[in-house]
C-alpha cells in the first residue's frame, strides 16, 4: 500500500495544519447598517416565530420573515428585497423577495388574502401554538391588550431629539441591543435604575387632540442619543456592535392609533404605572 502525499501545511482531510486562529468580525465604518449581518436574527414579542431585522433604505428598520419566497407568490406591494445589507421595497425584477413578518403573524390577525401564503401562515400559527403549551409564550390577549387608565401604555410613545417614536414595549422593559463578548444581546436596561422621563400630554400633529407620551427632551443631548440608539448606561459610549438595530418606529398617527392615548397613566410616574 503505497502513502499518500498531501501539500504542505494540509492535513489529510484538507484543513490547515498549526494552531487555530480566530477571526475578529468588524463593522465597515463606510456601511449604512451597525450591526453585523449574521446578528439581526431576533423572536416577535408577539408570535415567539424568528424574524430578521433589516435597516430600510430610508434610515428606518423593518422585521422581515428570513426566508426567501417565490415573488410570484406574494404581492407586489408587500415584496422586500435586500442588496448590500439594506432592505427596499418592490422595484426588482428578481423572481425572489422577502416579506415583512407582520403581514405573516399569527399572533395579530391575517394580512393577507387567504389564498396567499396560507401554508406559511399555518406553519408559523403552529409554532406559536407549540410555544404557547409550553408555557413559553403568553396567551393571545395578554400583550397589547387595553390597558387601565391607571396604567402606562404597552408600546408607549416617546418624544426625544424633538421626535416622536413608538417604542417597543413598556419603557423599563426596552433593552440596550449592544452585543457583549458573549455573542449575546445585552439583558441591560436602557432606563437607568432611576426613571429618568416624565409622562405628560402633547399635542397630536394630525388633529388639535392630545396624546400621552413619555418625554425625554429634558434630558442633555448625550442621554437623548444614548436612548435613541437604544443602549444602556454601559454602553453608552457606542464602541460595541449592536446585536440588533434600534427597535423604536416613527410614530405614524393613522398606522399606530391604536397606540395613541389621550389621558394620563396613574398619578405615580415610576416604574409601577407602566408595567
Amino acid at each position: 500500500m503505497t502513502s499518500r502525499s498531501f501539500p504542505p501545511g494540509l492535513r489529510w482531510d484538507g484543513s490547515r495544519r498549526g494552531p487555530q486562529t480566530s477571526r475578529a468580525l468588524r463593522i465597515d465604518p463606510n456601511s449604512p447598517t451597525k450591526a453585523l449581518r449574521s446578528a439581526l436574527m431576533d423572536t416577535c414579542r408577539h408570535c415567539g416565530n424568528a424574524v430578521e431585522w433589516c435597516y430600510r433604505v430610508d434610515g428606518g428598520h423593518i422585521p422581515l420573515h428570513p426566508a426567501e419566497l417565490s415573488a410570484a407568490r406574494v404581492p407586489p406591494s408587500l415584496r422586500w428585497y435586500i442588496a448590500h445589507g439594506i432592505a427596499y421595497p418592490a422595484g426588482s425584477d428578481s423572481p425572489w423577495c422577502r416579506i415583512p413578518h407582520p403581514d405573516l403573524c399569527p399572533a395579530t390577525g391575517p394580512h393577507l388574502p387567504a389564498d396567499t401564503l396560507d401554508g406559511l401562515r399555518r406553519t408559523l400559527a403552529l409554532r406559536t401554538r407549540s410555544l404557547i403549551d409550553l408555557g413559553l409564550l403568553p396567551p393571545p390577549g395578554t400583550d397589547g391588550a387595553p390597558h387601565p387608565a391607571n396604567t402606562a401604555p404597552a408600546r408607549p410613545v416617546v418624544h426625544l431629539l424633538h421626535t416622536d417614536y413608538l417604542a417597543p414595549g413598556p419603557v423599563h422593559t426596552i433593552r440596550c441591543v449592544a452585543r457583549t463578548r458573549r455573542r449575546r444581546r445585552c439583558h441591560h436596561p436602557v432606563d437607568a435604575p432611576t426613571p429618568t422621563g416624565r409622562w405628560t400630554l402633547l399635542p397630536r400633529h394630525d388633529s388639535t387632540a392630545v396624546m400621552t407620551v413619555y418625554h425625554l427632551g429634558d434630558l442633555p443631548h448625550g442621554e437623548q442619543v444614548r436612548w435613541r440608539h437604544q443602549h444602556c448606561t454601559l454602553h453608552r459610549t457606542g464602541h460595541a456592535a449592536d446585536h440588533l438595530p434600534p427597535q423604536w418606529e416613527l410614530l405614524d398617527p393613522v398606522a399606530h392609533h391604536r397606540h395613541i392615548h389621550p389621558a394620563l397613566p396613574g398619578t405615580h410616574h415610576g416604574r409601577g404605572t407602566d408595567a
